[in-house]
C-alpha cells in the first residue's frame, strides 16, 4: 500500500495506507433521503452504490519524538488474522491489504522501538489492532499510549462496557489490560507534547479524540473517524449511521471542521480517500475538500 509524505512546520509527516475497501452506501445516512445522499456521492465522482474507504494512519517525526496516530488493523497474514480475531475478539472488515503498519514503517526506515508516543483515538479494531501481537507483546515496545481522560474512564467502567456489543468493547477487555501501565490519560486541549493536544469528538465512539498538531505557525488537525467521506464536509449536518451517537457526531464534525477552516489548518482523516490530507474552503452550508497534490 502507498505512503504519502508532507510537512507541517518542523513536523515530518507520513500517511500510511494500511488497507482499502469499498463499502455499500445504502442506509449509511440517517437524516436525508437516500436519493439525496447518493446524488451527492455521484456529483463527487463516486459510485452511487458504494464508496471508497481508506484506512489511513499518520506517523509524525519531531526533533525528539516519533508519534503514531493509531496502530492500524494488525496482522496482515490471513492465518494470523484469524488467530488474532479468535484471541482478542476483534473483528476485521473485508479490506484489501499489502502489509501492516509495522511493515510500512520499517520500509520507511522507522524502527518500531523508535515510536515513543502512540495516540489511541478510539478502540475499534482498525485503530488498535496493531498495538499488540498474538503473544500479547507490544508491537511498539517503547511507546507510551495516550488517550483522552473520557476514553480512559469509559474503558475502565465495566457497567458502561456491558451496555455495548462485545465486539465494540474488546479493546477494553482484551488489549487495554496488557498496556494499561503505559497509558497516559490527558485532558482535552492540554498539550501532552509541544504543540500536540487531543480534542473531544465523542459522537463516533465514547471518548473518541481528534488530534491537534502545531509547529512553526502551521497546524494539522487529525479528525479521526469524525469525517468518513468528503461529502460530510460539504454537508456536515448529514448524520453517518455508523456513529454511536450520530447527532453528537454531527456537532463534533461541525465544530472540528469550522475550527480547522478558521485557523487555516490542514486536515487529515482516517478514512478519507488516500492520502486523506487537504484543506477546507467554505462552500454553502459546509466546506469543499481540496486534497493536497
Amino acid at each position: 500500500m502507498p505512503t504519502y509524505s508532507f510537512a507541517v512546520g518542523d513536523l515530518r509527516c507520513v500517511v500510511v495506507e494500511d488497507g482499502r475497501a469499498v463499502i455499500p452506501v445504502d442506509n449509511m445516512v440517517r437524516n436525508v433521503p437516500p436519493e439525496t445522499w447518493k446524488a451527492a456521492l455521484g456529483l463527487g465522482g463516486t459510485s452511487t452504490n458504494e464508496m471508497p474507504f481508506s484506512y489511513n494512519y499518520l506517523y509524525v517525526r519531531m526533533a525528539q519524538h516519533h508519534v503514531l496516530v493509531d496502530a492500524g488493523l494488525g496482522p496482515e497474514n490471513p492465518a494470523q488474522d484469524e488467530a488474532f480475531e479468535a484471541r482478542y475478539k476483534l473483528r476485521l472488515p473485508k479490506v484489501l491489504r499489502s502489509g501492516s503498519i509495522a511493515d510500512h514503517l520499517l520500509a520507511q526506515g522507522v524502527a518500531l522501538d523508535e515510536v515513543d508516543w502512540l495516540v489511541i483515538t478510539h478502540g475499534d479494531r482498525d485503530h488498535v489492532g496493531g498495538l499488540v501481537d498474538l503473544a500479547g507483546q507490544p508491537v511498539f515496545p517503547r511507546a507510551r499510549y495516550v488517550m483522552l481522560r473520557e476514553a480512559w474512564e469509559f474503558w475502565n467502567n465495566q457497567q458502561a462496557l456491558a451496555r455495548w456489543p462485545d465486539f465494540m468493547t474488546s479493546f477494553g477487555r482484551q488489549i487495554l489490560p496488557m498496556i494499561r501501565e503505559r497509558v497516559t490519560a490527558v485532558e482535552a486541549g492540554v498539550e501532552f507534547l509541544p504543540g500536540f493536544a487531543l480534542l473531544p469528538a465523542p459522537g463516533h465512539r465514547p471518548g473518541h479524540a481528534a488530534v491537534s498538531m502545531a509547529s512553526a505557525g502551521q497546524e494539522l488537525l487529525h479528525v479521526g473517524d469524525t469525517v468518513a467521506h468528503p461529502v460530510f464536509m460539504e454537508h456536515p449536518a448529514w448524520q453517518w449511521a455508523v456513529d454511536s451517537d450520530p447527532a453528537q457526531a454531527q456537532q463534533d464534525r461541525e465544530w472540528l471542521l469550522g475550527r480547522a477552516a478558521e485557523r487555516g489548518a490542514l486536515v487529515v482523516g482516517s478514512h478519507l480517500p488516500f492520502p486523506g490530507v487537504g484543506r477546507l474552503v467554505p462552500l454553502g452550508e459546509g466546506w469543499q475538500w481540496q486534497p493536497l497534490d
